[in-house]
């Protein structure tokens, strides 16, 4: 909002003499809006009474009204010349000033005022508003509290004051501030888009979407709050309206570069990655100093698998700003993934000084500490994770439980599965076989195709993933179904256009519910995260025909049973053990070979390749 600067009144005075009467229809022709005229007479009262302030203070407002501002500055400091101590003479000095750009100048104007009147509201609320233009925001809320003070019920002195305290992260004061204002003022149409920003802030979206939607109903053409509306639908898990809002942003200002920035976040989160960077590159060409958008658009490089061109943007984000901790959060998770672990400890760590409550950075730093098998560190840093509100909680309280437990074996949460495939659908693949060698579905392909040849069968690719195993399997199935949890991995996994049907599900819950038989199941690297693989079994013998084949894979371990790995939060399974399984639940083992899964921190991790056949009945 621009100052809220008053415009002091001439003085009221009654017609005692002719200077009063011709000063008092010299006001009526400036409150009329007759300039000239009213300019006119002043000049001819100053010819009668000299450095008058209740002649100069209203002629340098009027100058100041007809952008001749030299000349109204030259009124006032005529005023202070001879009479230093006029508070309306320094506060209007200190406007012009503000409009001259001369900001050091104007400050201590309102300084002045303020000092030989603590309670003046409107000196008080200018410095305010300049402090805070200035960013000195604790001396700007000083000067605000004593506006408000002074006059507590002034709805434009609580919404500036609510300003600040967004500005300040302190979203439940702006709130209690700007509901005042709105009180006070129904008519003030602006308080609507604060309000939106602080329950946005405190993450009350629905309240937010209300003041967004309430502000635009009388603020059509406002870009910002479209942007910062459709930010909100975004929370609200409403993405096609996110974009419209977006679109409505850029087709009133296309060269707002915010609007670019939160266009490139909606496609990032929705995994649209090309078109993310398109946003970032968009709004840095408008304001190539903003360190969010350098991160966010090496975020974005980064899932693409472009890790030069990340470092680079991370690296100009943190020369930007090097106190932007979400850079340095960044640049650890592309450390992380290169396994240059020391350099991601240190970025995460660093993350944290800047930030103590950063969940995310406790979480990634915890993992780190987990392949250093530094349990205690790894513990320590969970707690902080969850106590600085990690959104992730169940994945973070079942990492705790497994910290805290010498005996745990407990399969994670549908919950926790499903949100990590989520964050890794975009690249997942490119990942999983580029970089880490993954060739589990074309082993186990050699193992079962020389039992497959009565096909086309009914396949159930179970765990299905982006469709790894699918694309392999297609020759073979005249049905392929898909299960899987990840909402995200299961749209990969449809534009191969490869399924018959996909169903989001727990693979446990699929078998024991739906109507459908198969000839044939497939579970690649599915087991490392079900540990007791008892139902599974038992739903696989529901789902399969007499005499089908069910193919799977588990990490391997010695000794008769499974267990969790604190370092990588996977479970190993033992040959006795899927032996035993496959024994109790009617299976005959018709293969079973020991080969590389995929490659871990640079070592083979081996895995069991099973292919069992139930038997007839």
């Amino acid at each position: 909002m621009k100052p809220q600067a008053r415009k002091p009144p001439v003085g009221k005075l009654t017609a005692n003499s002719a200077f009063e009467g011709q000063l008092l229809q010299a006001q009526a022709l400036h409150q009329k809006g007759e300039l000239d005229l009213a300019r006119a007479r002043y000049q001819v009262l100053l010819e009668v009474v000299p450095h008058h302030p209740k002649i100069l203070n209203p002629l340098g407002i009027l100058w100041s009204q007809l952008a001749e501002l030299e000349k109204a500055r030259a009124c006032f400091l005529e005023i202070l010349a001879h009479h230093p101590q006029d508070l309306d003479g320094l506060v209007n000095l200190g406007v012009v000033q503000e409009r001259l750009n001369d900001l050091d100048a104007a400050l201590s104007s309102y300084a002045q005022a303020t000092a030989l009147k603590p309670q003046h509201a409107v000196a008080q609320f200018n410095q305010g508003n300049l402090l805070m233009k200035l960013g000195r925001l604790p001396q700007a809320l000083d000067c605000l509290d004593q506006a408000l003070k002074a006059q507590p019920r002034s709805a434009p002195y609580l919404l500036k004051r609510g300003q600040l305290f967004l500005a300040l992260k302190q979203a439940d004061h702006a709130l209690q501030d700007l509901e005042r204002a709105h009180a006070i003022d129904l008519n003030m149409s602006t308080v609507n888009f604060y309000l939106g920003q602080a329950h946005s802030d405190l993450n009350q979206w629905e309240k937010a979407l209300e003041h967004y939607d309430n502000f635009l109903a009388q603020h059509p053409q406002s870009f910002e709050a479209y942007t910062n509306r459709g930010h909100v639908l975004k929370q609200l898990g409403r993405p096609e309206l996110a974009l419209e809002s977006y679109q409505s942003a850029l087709g009133i200002e296309p060269n707002f570069h915010m609007t670019h920035l939160n266009l490139g976040v909606l496609y990032q989160e929705t995994q649209q990655l090309e078109l993310a960077v398109e946003s970032y590159q968009r709004a840095l060409a408008l304001n190539p100093h903003t360190a969010p958008t350098h991160s966010n658009l090496g975020s974005a490089l980064k899932a693409l698998g472009k890790y030069q061109d990340a470092k680079q943007s991370f690296d100009q984000a943190i020369e930007i700003d090097p106190n932007y901790e979400a850079s340095h959060f960044n640049l650890g998770q592309l450390y992380f993934e290169l396994q240059q672990f020391a350099w991601a400890l240190q970025s995460f760590s660093k993350a944290i000084e800047l930030n103590a409550d950063f969940a995310d950075a406790y979480f990634h730093r915890a993992h780190l500490y987990f392949q250093q098998e530094n349990f205690a560190l790894a513990k320590a840093d969970i707690v902080q994770c969850i106590r600085a509100g990690f959104q992730r909680q169940v994945e973070a309280e079942y990492i705790l439980q497994a910290l805290e437990s010498e005996t745990f074996n407990e399969a994670p949460p549908a919950q926790f599965v499903s949100n990590l495939f989520n964050q890794y659908a975009a690249y997942f693949e490119r990942q999983l076989v580029d970089e880490l060698g993954y060739q589990g579905p074309a082993l186990m392909l050699a193992q079962l195709q020389a039992h497959l040849k009565r096909g086309p069968y009914a396949i159930l690719d179970l765990g299905c993933g982006t469709g790894l195993s699918g694309g392999v399997l297609t020759p073979f199935a005249h049905n392929l179904v898909g299960v899987d949890l990840s909402s995200r991995m299961l749209e990969k996994a449809r534009e191969k256009n490869i399924y018959s049907s996909l169903f989001e599900s727990d693979v446990v819950e699929f078998l024991n519910q739906t109507d459908q038989t198969f000839e044939v199941v497939v579970s690649m690297d599915v087991f490392i995260y079900l540990g007791d693989l008892g139902a599974v079994f038992q739903g696989v013998g529901r789902v399969l025909k007499p005499e089908g084949y069910f193919a799977f894979t588990v990490e391997e371990e010695e000794g008769a049973s499974f267990s969790i790995y604190p370092n990588t939060m996977r479970f190993k399974h033992s040959k006795r053990y899927c032996d035993a399984l496959a024994s109790e639940h009617g299976y005959d083992v018709l293969g079973v070979s020991t080969a590389r899964i995929r490659q871990n921190l640079g070592s083979d991790v081996m895995g069991l390749y099973y292919v069992l056949q139930k038997n007839a009945p």
